[in-house]
């Protein structure tokens, strides 16, 4: 008989690479006459969006815009800002990609300095990065089968996840805004937040209509002699058709939504008051759809009649084990042992870290919070000050899992606070966690078969006498004397893989 091995490719996705660019930040500022003298500085912030990527041969280029923003103490003790921004771009070295490389820009900032050279100059120093993670469709070929020159085969049969397509979708979405009269009218911007959250998708044939909502958040002090600090909240509806060849309603498919750039601007009405707000968003949908599939791999083999090389090789499977999409909430008191805090003027989450890690029926995941509260303190000064709100949580899985994968998100969506002491807040924090987790199976397979020469047929009676061990497997008795396990099956009248407890065996030649 010819040989034959037969073989498979399987397709997924595959982070090929995460290349980074990283750059300073600086600006002299010199106030405008619009804006007090500076007393003190509470916090300098510079927001990085990502407006565009763009490829040319070996680089990736991101246009960023850094707002960079300051709030301080001015006249009268009163909570003032000045807003500025920076164009830059960041552009980072990668290999050769594909025509069909997704590629997912992430910035984030790292520091920021700031410190006030005179009562109207600031200096500000900060560094961003950019990460760009590039997401190829790999092709992976493994040995499912193989016949003849004497080859006996192993195999096992691997659940793991097929790529159908996976795409990153960016849209603008905008909206001018008329602000309610009992919200005041907006002066001076203190700080803007938006997150996008999915509510539903549904798979059609090659499309996914996916729904969700844009939350967005703008701080700001109202116009007048008795300015005030003000929050507005504010939601969009999101509705998009995305395009993904290949689909169809049987397709797991997994979308994370990023909100990658955000603009508000002030404007006026037809009485020239800023009772308006127009707001502008860049959010990106991640889309990747997969289906499960079972694949039999070889996993070993030997040939009864030929010299064989092989080439083995520990291989990685993944397959979707368990979405996870939930709000969940943490109570928590923060100390805050030097603070005279009298009233809460806002609260936020300026940054967030979490990560996944977990076996067997439980993944637990790990949160990391930097909540910033600016505050009035006895005397009716405004101050700042931050804390760090670590927590984490478990979630069953429904199947067990030797090695956990996961890809993890949180987004702190509302924050409630309670002051219980001039040195003490009682938080409620609202979350949405998102993760997709996924089995890992670390197996050693067999990748390929080289049939070298006949072997040299040893002198070998037609059956031999066999002593095995307790449960034996006869595959491996079968391999010792170039034999086939189905050869010892049908020669000792047995049905399973082991010998049975068997005392003796009779072993066939081949």
């Amino acid at each position: 008989m010819d040989f034959k091995p037969e073989k498979k490719k399987l397709s997924m996705s595959q982070l090929s690479e995460t290349v980074t660019a990283q750059q300073n930040v600086t600006a002299e500022i010199n106030l405008p006459d619009y804006c007090s003298d500076i007393k003190r500085i509470l916090k300098c912030l510079i927001i990085p969006g990502v407006t565009s990527v763009s490829v040319s041969g070996e680089n990736i280029t991101a246009n960023v815009t850094a707002d960079i923003k300051l709030i301080y103490v001015g006249e009268k003790d009163k909570i003032d800002c000045y807003e500025t921004q920076k164009d830059l771009s960041f552009t980072a070295k990668c290999k050769a990609m594909p025509s069909d490389a997704i590629i997912s820009p992430k910035a984030k900032t790292n520091y920021v300095n700031c410190r006030a050279t005179s009562q109207r100059r600031i200096s500000t120093e900060g560094n961003i990065t950019v990460s760009f993670e590039i997401y190829t469709k790999a092709q992976r070929e493994v040995l499912t089968s193989c016949e003849g020159k004497g080859v006996q085969i192993k195999q096992k049969k691997i659940c793991c996840e097929k790529l159908i397509c996976q795409r990153e979708k960016v849209f603008d979405m905008g909206e001018t805004l008329q602000v309610p009269a009992e919200k005041g009218t907006v002066g001076k911007i203190l700080r803007t937040h938006a997150y996008a959250v999915l509510d539903s998708k549904k798979a059609v044939s090659d499309k996914l209509l996916i729904k969700g909502q844009l939350y967005t958040q703008v701080l700001y002090c109202t116009d007048g002699d008795d300015s005030r600090v003000s929050l507005l909240e504010h939601t969009m509806p999101i509705s998009q058709i995305i395009d993904l060849q290949g689909i169809d309603e049987n397709s797991h498919c997994k979308v994370s939504l990023f909100v990658r750039c955000l603009s508000v601007q002030r404007k006026s009405d037809s009485s020239s008051k800023g009772s308006l707000l127009e707001i502008g968003a860049k959010v990106a949908a991640f889309c990747k759809c997969t289906v499960k599939e079972e694949v039999l791999t070889v996993e070993d083999c030997y040939s009864t009649s030929h010299e064989i090389k092989t080439d083995y090789a520990l291989e990685e499977f993944l397959s979707p084990a368990q979405s996870i999409n939930q709000q969940k909430t943490i109570k928590q008191t923060l100390d805050f042992p030097s603070a005279d805090i009298a009233n809460i003027t806002d609260i936020w989450c300026s940054d967030a870290a979490c990560s996944m890690k977990g076996s067997g029926n439980t993944a637990k995941g790990e949160c990391s919070l930097v909540i910033s509260v600016l505050y009035l303190d006895s005397k009716g000064v405004p101050q700042f000050c931050e804390k760090n709100v670590d927590f984490v949580f478990d979630s069953k899985l429904r199947e067990a899992c030797e090695s956990l994968r996961c890809n993890m998100h949180c987004e702190v969506r509302s924050i409630d606070s309670t002051l219980t002491a001039k040195d003490k807040i009682e938080l409620k924090i609202e979350t949405g966690i998102s993760a997709d987790i996924y089995s890992c199976l670390n197996k050693r397979i067999l990748r390929g078969i080289e049939v070298l020469s006949e072997k040299e047929k040893a002198d070998m009676a037609a059956l031999t006498v066999y002593f095995p061990s307790k449960d034996e497997k006869l595959w491996d008795i079968a391999r010792r004397y170039s034999t086939t396990a189905q050869a010892i099956r049908a020669e000792n009248s047995l049905e399973g893989d082991t010998a049975e407890n068997a005392e003796m065996l009779l072993i066939p030649a081949v």
